[in-house]
C-alpha cells in the first residue's frame, strides 16, 4: 500500500503523526483539487485510528523487562547462575500451577508440599520429583521473587508479586496459547484469527506478483489495509477469555 500514516520521532521527544497519500486511487478517488475534502477526510480517519492504537494504557517495555526477570537467570553476588523459568516448559508450568493452590496460601508450604503437586500436575508418581529436584526449583522461585521464607521455618509463602504473576502466565499457557494455535491450525476455521492469517498469507502472495492490472493492485492494497484491523479483533477476542476470570470464579478454581 503505498499510502501510510507513519509515526515519526519528532526532536526526540515525542511522536509525530503524519498521513501521505501518494496515490488517491488507492481510496477510489481521482486526482484533483475538488477531491482534497475527501482525502482530507480519509487522512484524518487514518490518523485518528493510529493514534488510537499508540494510545497505550501500560508500557510495554516495563512488561517486557518483567517478563525478563522471570525468564531469564539470575546471577548471584558470588557469581552462581539460576536459571529462570522457561515459558511453555512443563516443569515450569507445573511449578506456577501449584503456587495458586488455595491450601499453600494460609499456612505456607514445604518443600515436600509443592512436590507432591508439581509430580501430580506433570502426570508423573509422587516419588518421581525428588527433594533435591524441588530444592533446586524452590531456590529459581526464590531468587525470581516469587516466593519468600517465612523466618525461622522450612516453609515458603507466595509473594504479591508471585500471584499476580503466576495467574497471568498460567492462564495465558492454558487458554490463550492453546486456543489461537487450536484455530490457526483449523484451515476451515472461520474465527477471526484464522481469517486474519489467511488474509495475510494471500496479501503476501500478491505483494511478491506484478499486479496486471490498476484493478487487482487496488484488491490487494485492501487487503493489506484490512490485515491489522483483523488481526487486533482477533487477538481481542482470544484475550477476552482471560477477562471474565472474577475474584469468585478464582476462589472456585483454588
Amino acid at each position: 500500500m503505498r499510502s501510510n500514516a507513519p509515526g515519526l520521532p519528532g526532536e526526540g521527544r515525542a511522536l509525530r503523526t503524519e498521513t501521505t497519500i501518494n496515490d488517491s486511487m488507492d481510496f477510489a478517488i481521482r486526482k484533483g483539487l475538488g477531491n482534497l475534502p475527501a482525502l482530507r477526510e480519509i487522512g484524518l480517519r487514518a490518523n485518528r485510528r493510529l493514534l488510537g492504537v499508540q494510545r497505550l494504557d501500560h508500557d510495554p517495555i516495563t512488561g517486557t523487562r518483567d517478563l525478563h526477570t522471570i525468564t531469564d537467570p539470575v546471577v548471584t553476588d558470588s557469581g552462581t547462575r539460576i536459571p529462570g523459568l522457561r515459558m511453555g516448559q512443563q516443569r515450569s508450568h507445573a511449578l506456577l500451577a501449584a503456587l495458586l493452590k488455595f491450601r499453600l496460601q494460609p499456612d505456607g508450604f514445604t518443600n515436600q508440599d509443592l512436590r507432591s503437586l508439581t509430580a501430580e500436575l506433570r502426570g508423573l508418581p509422587a516419588e518421581a520429583v525428588t527433594a533435591g529436584q524441588m530444592t533446586y526449583d524452590l531456590r529459581r522461585l526464590r531468587s525470581h521473587g516469587l516466593i519468600g521464607k517465612i523466618p525461622h521455618t522450612h516453609r515458603y509463602q507466595l509473594t504479591d508479586h508471585g500471584l499476580s504473576t503466576a495467574m497471568f502466565l498460567t492462564r495465558v499457557h492454558d487458554r490463550l496459547l492453546p486456543t489461537g494455535l487450536a484455530v490457526l491450525a483449523d484451515t476451515q476455521s472461520p474465527r477471526p484469527l484464522r481469517a486474519a492469517a489467511t488474509a495475510y498469507q494471500s496479501a503476501s502472495t500478491n505483494s511478491s506478483k506484478q499486479p496486471v492490472s490498476q484493478h487487482e493492485h487496488r484488491n490487494a492494497t485492501r487487503t493489506s489495509r484490512n490485515l491489522t484491523q483483523n488481526c487486533a479483533f482477533a487477538a481481542s477476542s482470544l484475550l477476552g477469555s482471560l477477562s471474565d476470570w472474577s475474584p469468585a470464579k478464582r476462589s472456585a478454581e483454588w
